[in-house]
């Protein structure tokens, strides 16, 4: 009977893994493949990212992967070098956040920024988006790097998904199977605020530590991981296909039966920590904005979102949106920059991979510009022309 369960189980893990991609991975462990990530991270081998103590990581100075993407100088997305003062007659804007402000899986000349540019003379658009990043990152990255550049507005960039991130602080811990085994900062609620809990490895030597001693190394960081404290560990007895298994599931049902989770019935959870951290987060970020130019949130669906809308579900980040209009802040729901082409079935068009197509980037280029020059003063539009 024994034999028979542990072939069952063994069988059941086989199953999960091939056809539901779900995978035996204790919090602790570290996949070959994340060792490998990791080494190559530590030996400054990779060609455009790198390790940034603050943000975890970030854009290399003239980095460049493949075909698709080169940095400038001063490690931001572009093929020209950009000054910290605003030329005359130029409008200038500053782009912050993850990988659909960085616009991965386009080349240089198909990101929604570059757009923009193209289509006014005179307009000046920076891209300092870093795939992967939450809003956390994005705003150390804006106060670190943007704050240098002079500019007329900040656009901030979330991608829905990025809710989960804010609660995160390793991030193999949120997603097992992470091509990026990296490390980042997060924000704690704090009293009435936040507080800003640094990189929890602020330096390689603390990666070579890490694969050195995974399992110490993790429970530290796991301490204020919100996915670190719902996932398992491994085990004396982890040899046996039923207790594999058993781990396995008993996440599952955490997961499913949580009432704390980012997203509840399909949307954010507005009681959860995370909408909490995400709000003040937006808070802190726009407010540091306004003191020096004039801020614009963008929310960019994922195609999950997109898939929904044809469903004529509600959108997941719908209380975001409650929010922002209770505190007056300027944000353009980028759904609605899609609307004609989700009607017309063109949803796979708009993607490139993960990510928005050459073609979706225009969409977005056009509708991010016209809100920008409803608050362009006219005199502005005078001298840039």
């Amino acid at each position: 009977m024994y034999a028979f369960f542990e072939f069952t189980s063994a069988a059941a893990l086989y199953y999960l893994a091939r056809f539901k991609n779900i995978h035996y991975a204790p919090a602790d462990r570290l996949s070959v493949e994340q060792v490998a990530t990791i080494e190559s991270f530590i030996g400054k081998s990779s060609s455009y990212f790198e390790f940034d103590k603050e943000a975890g990581w970030t854009i290399r100075k003239n980095g460049r992967h493949e075909e698709l993407y080169q940095a400038n100088s001063a490690g931001i997305r572009a093929d020209r070098e950009y000054g910290y003062d605003i030329p005359e007659g130029t409008v200038r804007i500053c782009t912050f956040g993850d990988s659909f402000t960085h616009c991965d899986d386009v080349g240089n000349d198909s990101t929604w920024q570059v757009f923009m540019e193209s289509c006014r003379p005179g307009l000046e658009v920076l891209n300092f988006g870093v795939g992967a990043y939450g809003l956390d990152q994005a705003y150390v990255r804006y106060k670190n790097k943007g704050l240098r550049y002079k500019t007329d507005f900040v656009l901030i960039g979330f991608m829905p998904e990025n809710i989960f991130r804010m609660v995160n602080t390793f991030r193999a811990f949120y997603q097992a199977d992470t091509g990026l085994p990296l490390a980042k900062p997060r924000f704690l609620l704090h009293k009435d605020g936040i507080v800003l809990l640094p990189n929890p490895l602020p330096s390689l030597a603390d990666y070579r530590a890490l694969l050195d001693h995974p399992q110490a190394k993790t429970s530290n960081m796991g301490v204020h991981d919100y996915f670190y404290r719902q996932r398992y560990i491994s085990g004396m007895f982890d040899w046996s296909p039923c207790m594999r298994l058993g781990k396995v599931i008993a996440e599952m049902m955490i997961v499913f039966f949580s009432d704390d989770g980012p997203i509840r019935k399909g949307v954010f959870n507005e009681s959860s920590e995370a909408f909490a951290v995400t709000t003040r987060v937006f808070d802190l970020f726009y407010r540091s904005c306004q003191e020096h130019a004039l801020p614009v949130i963008l929310i960019f669906p994922h195609m999950g979102d997109m898939q929904n809308a044809l469903q004529n579900g509600p959108r997941e980040y719908a209380p975001l949106l409650a929010y922002f209009e209770s505190k007056g802040y300027r944000y353009i729901d980028l759904m609605d920059a899609f609307e004609d082409e989700l009607r017309r079935g063109n949803l796979t068009e708009l993607f490139a991979g993960l990510h928005y197509s050459a073609r979706a980037n225009r969409l977005v280029a056009a509708y991010v510009l016209k809100y920008i020059e409803g608050c362009i003063p006219p005199e502005a539009c005078e001298s840039a022309r």
